[in-house]
């Protein structure tokens, strides 16, 4: 019986592997590359070794999820194949998980007091525009995914009211628009 979740994340530099069981969601085992431009050399080989590391095979697995971006061009393509390709061959599901909502949630889940906050994630697209997206802490979008071009009234309008945790590889280069009293960075 199929019991296992492959995740693959390739939107970004950091190239992601994660195995889970299917009934629980436990964890059983993860890898991460953070290699510029090697997604291609390296994500199978940690598919492979992480699936034979936890005492598995590829026909334990059950689905696979992949993460559908927004982020690298290259990256999502190289994801989404391999995730086509074992999907295909094992006759078994795959699910598209948005980069920006998994980023909010993953925050969210670990922030104490979290409905008192906005979850900003920001994935650097250069030349100082960002995809980015705005949620409360229960995922409900106030800002679905988009692309921004990031100045002084970027936001401005939701950091009036709110305060706003941001992260990803946007903010190192967007701390300067907005006043430190109303915002975090991580």
């Amino acid at each position: 019986m199929s019991t296992l979740l492959l995740s693959l994340e390739t939107s970004s530099p950091i190239c992601a592997v994660a195995l889970h069981h299917l009934s629980d969601g436990r964890l059983l085992g993860q890898a991460e590359l953070r290699l510029e431009k090697s997604h291609s050399t390296h994500l199978t080989v940690l598919i492979e070794q992480l699936v034979t590391n936890t005492g598995h095979q590829l026909a334990d697995l059950g689905a696979v999820a992949v993460s559908d971006g927004p982020g690298s061009y290259t990256g999502l393509r190289i994801g989404a194949a391999a995730a086509k390709g074992l999907c295909f061959a094992l006759d078994i599901p795959l699910l598209a998980v948005g980069t920006l909502p998994a980023l909010a949630h993953q925050v969210a889940v670990r922030t104490p007091r979290a409905a008192n906050y906005l979850f900003c994630p920001m994935l650097d697209a250069r030349r100082l525009e960002v995809y980015t997206a705005l949620y409360q802490a229960d995922a409900q979008p106030l800002l679905p995914p988009t692309n921004l071009v990031l100045d002084a009234s970027s936001l401005a309008e939701h950091l009036a009211d709110r305060s706003v945790l941001f992260f990803g590889s946007g903010p190192p280069n967007s701390r300067r628009w907005w006043p430190a009293t109303r915002t975090r960075f991580f």
